[in-house]
């Protein structure tokens, strides 16, 4: 084999597993419900429901409830980035986050408080939390008002 032909061979080969690698990154989307999650003060969770996956805030007052997000190492990084479907009654405000951790547990970043947009209807809070630290961790939380609920994570 000349050597130029070996060259755009393994070009090539370069090419397709790298294509291949950035195809299955972007289609690998996923989709956790609600009912996966749990209240961030334990002591709330009696004043939380389940119907099909959807949570709802039946409290007097607000509830933070966090989804913990299962996620495969990627050699092209790891990224924060998801919608939550909520759904905000009234004139609440429900905001969610997006929060990264080192894997011991350490803070490492977050996307900010994001409010839901529309009220009386399930509605769509995009929020990008940063890259994901090689063996950390990654979840969302909302602070649900009396009410509120949470529908699916997308990302």
């Amino acid at each position: 084999m000349k050597p130029m032909f070996k060259m755009l061979l393994s070009s090539a080969a370069v090419a397709t597993i790298a294509v291949a690698g950035l195809a299955d990154s972007a289609s690998a989307g996923r989709r956790v419900p609600a009912f996966a999650g749990i209240a961030q003060q334990p002591s709330q969770a009696g004043c939380l429901s389940n119907s099909l996956g959807v949570i709802t805030n039946n409290c007097s007052g607000f509830v933070g409830f966090c989804i913990g997000l299962p996620y495969d190492y990627n050699v092209f990084g790891n990224w924060a980035d998801m919608t939550v479907t909520v759904f905000q009654p009234g004139s609440a405000t429900l905001s969610c986050q997006a929060v990264t951790t080192f894997k011991d547990g350490g803070f490492a970043g977050w996307s900010t408080n994001i409010n839901a947009d529309r009220t009386g209807t399930f509605t769509d809070i995009a929020l990008h939390g940063g890259g994901i630290p090689d063996q950390g961790g990654v979840y969302t939380c909302c602070s649900l008002p009396p009410g509120g609920r949470m529908a699916v994570v997308n990302y």
